[in-house]
C-alpha cells in the first residue's frame, strides 16, 4: 500500500486541507499511526496500545468523522498481545510443554511476566 499511502500524503490531503479550511473554517489533519513508533513499543508489545490510543485521541480533538483506517490484506507483522490471561498463558504453556518445545516454553517465560 506504500503507493496508496503516497497518492493520500501528496495530492489527496492539500485538496482536503484546503477545502476543510476554505469551507468550514477547520484544520485538516492527516496521521499515519506507523510513523513514529519506536523498536522498544515493539518489543514490549505496545504498538497496537499506543495505535488505540492515537485513535481515542482522535476523537477527542475531532469535530466530525475522527478516524478512518485503510486497511489491506498485507503478509507481515503481526504484534502478539502485551497481556494474556494467566488461564490462557498457562494453557499455551501446557501445549508447548506437552509437544517437548522446550525453547518455546522458555521464550513464552521470558517475554511475558505476572503481573501481581
Amino acid at each position: 500500500m506504500t503507493l496508496e499511502k503516497s497518492v493520500l500524503f501528496q495530492e489527496v490531503q492539500p485538496q482536503l486541507k484546503k477545502y476543510c479550511m476554505d469551507t468550514y473554517g477547520i484544520e485538516f489533519q492527516m496521521i499515519d499511526v506507523r510513523w513514529g513508533v519506536r523498536d522498544e513499543s515493539t518489543d514490549d508489545h505496545s504498538t497496537t496500545n499506543i495505535f488505540l490510543q492515537e485513535v481515542k485521541n482522535c476523537k477527542i480533538n475531532s469535530l466530525g468523522p475522527s478516524f478512518i483506517l485503510l486497511l489491506g490484506q498485507k503478509y507481515g507483522y503481526r504484534p502478539l498481545p502485551s497481556a494474556i490471561p494467566v488461564q490462557l498463558f498457562n494453557l499455551i504453556l501446557g501445549s508447548i510443554e506437552s509437544l517437548n518445545i522446550i525453547s518455546g516454553g522458555v521464550l513464552l517465560q521470558t517475554w511475558y511476566r505476572k503481573d501481581k
